[in-house]
């Protein structure tokens, strides 16, 4: 019998910050406004009294674009017992409607309100300490049935991880990361976690988050990206040696991606990390870490203080001190967990004998072609290697030879070839594993599917 709960104390790491002399850095800003930890602190404050009035343990609801309030607001909440909702700005009312009746939210914002600066002293922002499973947030996460999981995290978890994260991507007092994910994915908001931990700054910018080659020309530390970001980064053909050795770490991770964009990376002198996660972790599991040879394609071995197996099916199956409370369902948080405390995902894997972990993809999406197992994750790290694609999918459908083909589904840049893309494919990848069909998205008209090109 194993059990996860903690009777922890975790200090409010704003408090610590201001108390342990980092008052006056940087902990945010954007493109005209640089709000130091003393002003955060005096920040959160202000926030605590106008949420007053929202009862301790309620649940609330935010839609909002990032900007600098968002970090007081946060823990101003964390301060009052308030769990935070985040929800995607562009879900549909009726969707979001849903969601409020569903978490019986107290609450819902669709915009914070401005805050004041001024003096603080660690004093006025009081040295709570937060219990270890306090409900700190609610991040949504799709489901197998096609609802949406709603997974809550605890303050400890949020924080305990950040911990493990920081130790592995190098941050530290004074460093920028640019907030380039939203914080309704679970790899945008801790990041808020990690800079607050590390002294470090949140970089909020609006610019940088349109055209990520500019990070090259600023004092960012640290980004985060998808693979489609970095293969945007990469196509702007830089080469500015000096840029690029201000950045200390590029963490990667959200999607599959295929050895030659790493190759095409590290040739360009770009500090790596690839990284395996999920929301019921709080983000990052495994990462690599800059000394790993990343060729071929791995995610490194888990943070410090956390646990990663292979079970009897093949599945990837985790534990650690940021494990998430649970799922929760009609006001009951569920935890299914195996008999030795590990959650197990729908992600199939291997780890090899330098404890490095390899992700073939989704269980629930892997199919048989020929008597073949086929992941369709790796099918599209490859697709979008290519230099004219600008998006990729694979599809499955019947057939009577081989009992299920590939479709693929893609979004052409300019000058794309299907004839070129094929010989691209022929060196890479088995022949059955290459797509019988393909459908092409419309650009003019998105969503739609313009014209079918069967390769037989």
């Amino acid at each position: 019998m194993h059990t996860r709960f903690s009777t922890e104390q975790i200090l409010c790491p704003v408090f610590l910050a201001i108390d342990s002399g980092f008052s006056s850095h940087i902990a945010i800003q954007d493109e005209v406004r640089a709000v130091s930890y003393s002003d955060l602190g005096n920040a959160t404050s202000n926030y605590v009294q106008s949420l007053s009035g929202i009862p301790s343990g309620s649940r609330i609801g935010v839609s909002f674009s990032i900007g600098i309030e968002a970090l007081p607001f946060l823990f101003a909440c964390l301060r009052l017992n308030i769990c935070v909702v985040f929800l995607n700005p562009g879900f549909p009312d009726a969707m979001t409607d849903a969601i409020q009746s569903d978490l019986k939210l107290f609450a819902f914002f669709r915009q914070i309100p401005a805050f004041k600066t001024g003096k603080v002293s660690a004093q006025s922002l009081n040295p709570i300490h937060y219990p270890f499973h306090q409900p700190a947030v609610i991040i949504l996460t799709s489901g197998s049935s096609g609802k949406a999981n709603y997974v809550q995290l605890s303050v400890g978890q949020l924080l305990r991880h950040a911990m493990a994260s920081n130790q592995r991507v190098n941050i530290e007092a004074g460093d920028q990361w640019l907030l380039s994910l939203p914080c309704f994915h679970v790899s945008g908001l801790s990041i808020l976690f990690r800079c607050v931990l590390a002294r470090a700054t949140v970089v909020v910018n609006r610019d940088l988050r349109k055209d990520l080659t500019q990070i090259l020309y600023t004092s960012i530390t640290h980004v985060s990206m998808v693979p489609t970001q970095l293969k945007r980064l990469l196509s702007s053909n830089f080469s500015n040696a000096a840029a690029v050795s201000k950045l200390k770490s590029i963490l990667i991770g959200g999607a599959p991606i295929s050895s030659e964009l790493v190759s095409a990376a590290l040739s360009k002198g770009l500090p790596l990390q690839l990284s395996y996660g999920m929301s019921e972790m709080g983000s990052q599991v495994c990462t690599t870490t800059l000394s790993d040879s990343l060729v071929p394609v791995h995610f490194g071995r888990p943070l410090d203080g956390f646990d990663v197996k292979i079970n009897e099916d093949g599945r990837i199956c985790v534990k650690g001190p940021s494990l998430f409370e649970g799922y929760l369902r009609d006001e009951f948080v569920v935890l299914d967990l195996d008999r030795d405390g590990y959650f197990v995902t729908s992600d199939i894997g291997v780890i090899d004998e330098n404890s490095h972990l390899f992700v073939r993809g989704r269980a629930d999406r892997m199919f048989i072609s020929g008597g073949e197992n086929v992941f369709p994750e790796e099918i599209e790290a490859v697709l979008m290697s290519y230099p004219d694609l600008d998006g990729a999918r694979i599809g499955v459908v019947d057939n009577t030879e081989f009992g299920q083909v590939a479709v693929g589904y893609l979004k052409a840049a300019d000058g794309f070839d299907l004839k070129d893309l094929e010989s691209f494919l022929a060196l890479r990848l088995p022949r059955y594993k290459i797509p019988k069909t393909w459908s092409f998205l419309d650009s003019d008209q998105p969503g739609k599917q313009a014209r079918l090109s069967d390769s037989n």
